[in-house]
C-alpha cells in the first residue's frame, strides 16, 4: 500500500496543475487551445521525467499549438522560437535515446557570463528591430525571451547549473508577457499563466538540487 502511494504521489503536482488549468477553462471560459497546451504540457513533463520516449511528441505538440496561440496574439518572436523547438523535439524522438555517459555537472565560467550579456546587448534590440517591422505585440519581451532561451539550451547542453536559474527568468517572462493579454480583456489565456508558475516551482527545484549535486561532486573530487 505504502508503496502505491509513493507511486502515485509523484503524480499529485502534475493532477494538480491539470485540474487548475481545467477550473480556469470552466470557470472562466478560457480558450480552450490554452487549456489543451497546458494539459499537453503537463502530460509531456511528466513523461519526460520517467524518461519515456512520447514525451517528445508531447513537447511536440504542446508547442506547436504554443506556435499557433503565439501567433494569434502576434507575438511573433515566440511562434518563431517554437517552431525550432517542434522540430527538435521531432528530431529528437527519431534520435532518441537513454541519457547515458557523462553526468558531470558544472558551473558556469565568468568568461561565458560576460559573454553572453555582450551578446545580449546586440541581440535583443536587433531582434526588437526585427519584430518591429512585423508589428509584433510587447517586442522587448518578446526578444528577451528568444535570447533567454537561447542561453538557456546552450547551459542545459553543457549540464551547467545555472540553467535553472536562466529558466526561471524565461518564466518570468513568460507570465508578464501571458499577463499582457489579460489586461481589460477576458481570462482566455489564463491556463498558460498557470502552467508558467508551476514551471517556476519546478526550476526553483531543480535549481536546488542541481546546486547541492554540484556541491557533493565537488567535494567527492576534493577527496
Amino acid at each position: 500500500m505504502l508503496t502505491d502511494w509513493k507511486k502515485y504521489k509523484t503524480l499529485l503536482p502534475y493532477a494538480a496543475v491539470f485540474l487548475t488549468a481545467a477550473a480556469a477553462f470552466i470557470i472562466f471560459g478560457s480558450d480552450p487551445l490554452s487549456f489543451v497546451y497546458a494539459a499537453l504540457s503537463v502530460a509531456a513533463i511528466y513523461l519526460n521525467s520517467r524518461r519515456l520516449r512520447e514525451g517528445l511528441l508531447f513537447f511536440a505538440a504542446s508547442v506547436g499549438l504554443y506556435v499557433y496561440i503565439s501567433f494569434q496574439n502576434r507575438f511573433y518572436g515566440e511562434s518563431v522560437l517554437n517552431v525550432l523547438f517542434f522540430a527538435y523535439y521531432i528530431f529528437s524522438f527519431f534520435r532518441w535515446q537513454k541519457a547515458s555517459g557523462d553526468n558531470k555537472i558544472l558551473s558556469v565560467k565568468k568568461r561565458l557570463v560576460i559573454y553572453i550579456l555582450m551578446s545580449g546587448i546586440v541581440f535583443i534590440p536587433l531582434y526588437m528591430l526585427l519584430l518591429r517591422v512585423f508589428k509584433t505585440e510587447k517586442i522587448f519581451l518578446n526578444s528577451l525571451s528568444t535570447f533567454l532561451n537561447c542561453v538557456a539550451v546552450i547551459f542545459t547542453v553543457k549540464r551547467i547549473f545555472q540553467q535553472y536559474l536562466v529558466w526561471l527568468a524565461i518564466n518570468a517572462v513568460q507570465i508578464a508577457l501571458w499577463l499582457s493579454t489579460l489586461q481589460g480583456r477576458s481570462a482566455a489565456y489564463l491556463p498558460i499563466l498557470i502552467l508558467n508558475l508551476f514551471f517556476l516551482g519546478i526550476n526553483i527545484y531543480n535549481y536546488l538540487n542541481w546546486k547541492k549535486m554540484y556541491a557533493l561532486q565537488a567535494k567527492n573530487a576534493a577527496g
